[in-house]
């Protein structure tokens, strides 16, 4: 082995050797120059490389690509047996983790039996914890955060050109289903020089939906496709293809049926990615009424909320005073107000109803007064279950966890934890339809206002 060539395509003095552009070759090189030095029997130099090949794991075990993964193993393992770890032979190590939110502490014990075997635990963020080692041995301690964020349109398709289409089909085309829809994929490289040796296909079923058998029996029997294997299972169909052209997509056609109605249909992703990598992946959605198959989001400056989860409806029966009672202070609900519809701005993506609150029942956490304007929202699948028009006056209860706060103050959502009522209006009161109602809202508002919540 000549060293002096080896270490001088390293960086930071013989730690790993980059490629640049792909942190994956990056990995994959430092693990064959791990490999050289092993059979070389330079353990010492050795080392810093095992150190920093740790440090680059993914969470849940890998490196990134199946290449990359299978060669980092290899060297460690290679290190570990002829080595024999010297630092292992006299590993005994106990390592505790104290957290604010728990009264009994983590407790993981090294030895030399267990020394390569990995431990995790999962914490909270956003308290304090303290990491405390006693003993003879070394390791790695790594924190990984998972937390959602929203991807900008066409973020992560680098490599591929992913393009969905969901149509309706007339009524008719297929008497057993509800509805017919056919779902069309086109799938290319966006340069020839990166195309993948094998890439994979995966697309998401829609609850409620089933494909036609047919046009998944039409994937593997057409010959003119470089196509491998194809598996329905667990509500996607997996297709495994050898080459994606770069020069005129490929398309892959599917007739679905809704054979069953779903109150509130979450949109269903298609993705495809490098055989050998997570990396280089394209993952878009479909829905029958959103273009871009988005999830309902409410969304004011960098604060966005969810609202997908279910729809909230105005009550359409005349409930007991102590429901309302229970819904404004047993289930700690926020806020209680007396309002009345000014104006609906309808969109594709968020209604938003601008309210005047004639009357400020229980205060929460927006300190709010008599004759206040604000902004309650939603999305306009819940258009319909709600049921808002203006000029009407409504009683609303909600949560704090569904306020927006914006730079002058709140906007509230409607969520399905939302208490909506139409309020009668005085002369309402008198008639047979709504005095019931009208003399129950009234009593319970005076009473809440005067006496507050006697838990």
């Amino acid at each position: 082995l000549h060293k002096g060539i080896l270490f001088r395509h390293s960086a930071t003095g013989g730690i790993f050797w980059p490629v640049p552009g792909n942190h994956l070759f990056t990995v994959e090189a430092t693990a064959y120059a791990l490999l050289a030095l092993v059979k070389a029997g330079e353990f010492e130099k050795a080392g810093p490389i095992v150190n920093w090949l740790r440090t680059q794991q993914r969470h849940g075990g890998g490196y990134g690509s199946t290449q990359a993964t299978l060669m980092v193993y290899q060297a460690l393992a290679e290190y570990t047996t002829q080595g024999r770890l010297r630092q292992r032979q006299n590993t005994s190590l106990e390592v505790t983790l104290n957290m604010a939110d728990r009264t009994a502490p983590v407790t993981w014990t090294f030895t030399r039996g267990n020394a390569l075997l990995q431990r995790s635990a999962k914490v909270r963020l956003d308290r304090n914890m303290t990491v405390t080692a006693r003993g003879n041995g070394r390791g790695i301690l790594s924190v990984t955060a998972m937390y959602y964020s929203l991807p900008k349109r066409e973020e992560g398709c680098h490599k591929f050109k992913l393009d969905l289409s969901f149509q309706k089909l007339p009524q008719g085309s297929d008497s057993e289903a509800l509805d017919s829809y056919l779902l069309t994929v086109d799938v290319m490289v966006k340069t020839k020089d990166s195309a993948p040796s094998a890439a994979i296909l995966n697309i998401g079923i829609l609850t409620g939906f089933a494909v036609d058998s047919k046009d998944l029996q039409k994937l593997t029997a057409n010959k003119t496709r470089d196509i491998g294997e194809t598996s329905l299972s667990q509500g996607n169909i997996v297709v495994h293809l050898n080459e994606v052209p770069a020069l005129r997509p490929e398309r892959f056609a599917l007739h679905m049926r809704r054979t069953a109605s779903v109150g509130l249909l979450q949109p269903a992703g298609v993705s495809v990615r490098d055989y050998s990598s997570q990396e280089t992946g394209c993952l878009k959605f479909y829905h029958p009424q959103k273009p871009d198959g988005a999830l309902g989001l409410i969304c004011e400056q960098h604060v966005c909320k969810c609202a997908a989860e279910s729809c909230g409806v105005q009550m359409r029966q005349g409930a007991e005073n102590v429901s309302r009672h229970d819904v404004s202070c047993r289930q700690f609900r926020d806020y209680v107000y007396k309002v009345t519809v000014e104006a609906v701005q309808l969109s594709s993506l968020v209604d938003t109803y601008h309210m005047r609150v004639t009357q400020v029942v229980k205060q929460g956490t927006d300190i709010i007064t008599k004759g206040a304007s604000r902004q309650f929202l939603s999305v306009p699948q819940c258009r319909q279950g709600l049921d808002l028009t203006v000029g009407k006056t409504y009683l609303i209860i909600g949560r704090s966890k569904d306020l927006l706060s914006v730079h002058d103050g709140f906007h509230y959502v409607l969520s399905k934890h939302s208490w909506v009522e139409y309020w009668p209006t005085d002369s309402e009161g008198q008639t047979a339809e709504f005095k019931s109602r009208y003399m129950a809202i009234q009593q319970f508002a005076q009473e809440l206002s005067l006496i507050g919540c006697q838990l």
